[in-house]
């Protein structure tokens, strides 16, 4: 049978194309089983590799990450600020009408900041919610 021009054999009689970088074993000459066996070792030894790889990057880009968070500066209140904070949630709580929940903040402030303005402040109001244990 006659082909046409245009047609070409999609293999010729050559083991295989230039282009084809890596056949099928069943297109090369004379494959040995031991030496597919020894490529497929080789292969997974290839992928084992680049597992390893790829969790030692991994790894190191997480080291990477943590390092660059402990350098960022940490936004921290003053004691007198959390002080304040805390009175001025007592205060709402108190007038709220929620007075034991505003009682409880109030002794918060006072115990955890004892020397700070607004413990002094959270004395009077204690005192003036008729507290018997802020004396």
């Amino acid at each position: 049978m006659q082909f046409s021009f245009p047609y070409r054999q999609p293999y010729p009689s050559v083991a295989y194309p230039r282009t084809y970088a890596n056949p099928p074993s069943f297109l090369r000459p004379s494959v040995s089983p031991a030496q597919i066996a020894r490529e497929k070792a080789e292969k997974e030894e290839r992928a084992t590799r680049r597992r390893e790889q790829m969790t030692e990057r991994r790894d190191q880009a997480a080291e990477r990450r943590q390092r660059r968070r402990e350098l960022i500066p940490k936004a921290t209140l003053s004691d007198d600020a959390k002080a304040a904070s805390k009175l001025r949630l007592a205060k709402q709580f108190l007038d709220e009408g929620q007075i034991e929940t505003g009682k409880k903040w109030l002794k918060k402030v006072v115990e955890t900041f004892p020397t700070s303005a607004a413990a002094s402040e959270a004395r009077l109001l204690r005192a003036k919610t008729v507290d018997p244990s802020a004396r």
